[in-house]
């Protein structure tokens, strides 16, 4: 199981050592006890089952040692994942900046920039990762006027209003990099 404790009796009962700026993170089986200089010597001579890190920004690196194990674990294909559509965040109906990316959870396991395929039951797209931890983890969202974006969709019409049903569709990730 994936956490993070930042509670000083909280990161005690995990590795029998605490101080007044640290964090604990385990990823699986691996631990982290994450505190500044100030701890160094206490923290190395104390703690057995947790790698010690010595750093000034404890949640930076946290997420850093987060983002690097993910990458390690990435599907070649991934589950069906829900597709978000909303209108773009700069621009007015999407006709003057046209986005160009997928926005994926960083614990999909994906790099800045990669460029994937997303595949719907009736089309695909190739688009670069662009990663938002606001995002649930089982949705991806590309931006309404996104190049592609409609291969994905199908010709259904909800059945209120006759609109285009987006969120009706499931998709799937394959990674286009050469093996």
């Amino acid at each position: 199981m994936n956490y993070i404790h930042k509670n000083e009796n909280a990161i005690y009962y995990e590795c029998g050592y605490s101080c007044d700026n640290a964090l604990f993170l385990s990823l699986g089986d691996e631990k982290f006890f994450l505190t500044d200089s100030r701890y160094q010597q206490e923290a190395t001579e104390t703690i057995k089952d947790a790698t010690v890190i010595i750093e000034q920004d404890l949640y930076k690196k946290a997420n850093k040692i987060k983002m690097n194990k993910n990458r390690h674990k990435k599907k070649r294909v991934s589950d069906e994942l829900y597709l978000l559509t909303s209108k773009a965040p700069k621009s007015l109906n999407s006709q003057f900046r046209c986005q160009s990316s997928v926005y994926l959870h960083s614990d999909l396991g994906y790099k800045e920039d990669e460029e994937i395929t997303i595949t719907s039951s009736v089309g695909s797209v190739q688009l670069k990762v662009k990663l938002n931890d606001d995002l649930r983890e089982d949705c991806i969202l590309i931006y309404s006027g996104t190049p592609g974006v409609n291969n994905l969709t199908s010709s259904k019409h909800s059945y209120e209003g006759k609109a285009a049903s987006y969120q009706e569709e499931r998709v799937t990730i394959q990674i286009e990099e050469a093996l």
